[in-house]
């Protein structure tokens, strides 16, 4: 269950052109579910499926057309849904990295679900937010039930 006013507050900041990665360790669906209930995705978006290929090129030209289809129409009213499996083909390869970069950036909104406890653990989860918070180029802690770490990390 959501915290009171969390959908209200995500639509406010997404209002102001702010972009929102969602990191869960949930299957697809679910995950999308969650992201449409506080307002991170909405019906009204296009949503991409970045589906993994088991050769490489195969899912290079695919990404590759999707880069193309998004370019093609300016509206930024999409949500990229990704994998972990997704992920680990992505960073093992830097023309797909950029792929993947140029993918997200024409997005309102990421969506990585299967993401294991070590890996949100290395991207950020609760209290493991603060190495995230750091490393990014705006890092805000939010104030809430898990605890006040993540909070003071993003002063």
């Amino acid at each position: 269950k959501l915290q009171i006013d969390v959908p209200r507050t995500i639509a406010t900041v997404r209002k102001a052109g702010i972009k929102f990665w969602m990191i869960t360790g949930d299957k697809a669906e679910t995950a999308l579910r969650i992201a449409t209930s506080c307002n991170l995705h909405s019906p009204k978006q296009t949503l991409i499926c970045l589906e993994p290929q088991r050769e490489k090129e195969k899912f290079k030209r695919s990404m590759q057309s999707i880069l193309a289809d998004c370019e093609q129409n300016h509206s930024s009213r999409r949500t990229l849904l990704v994998s972990v499996y997704g992920f680990k083909q992505i960073f093992e390869h830097s023309d797909l990295k950029q792929l993947f970069l140029q993918i997200s950036l024409l997005c309102e909104c990421v969506v990585c679900c299967r993401v294991t406890p070590l890996q949100k653990a290395q991207i950020g989860d609760g209290g493991n937010d603060v190495n995230m918070i750091q490393e990014a180029h705006v890092g805000v802690g939010i104030e809430g039930r898990e605890g006040q770490q993540a909070a003071r990390a993003g002063l």
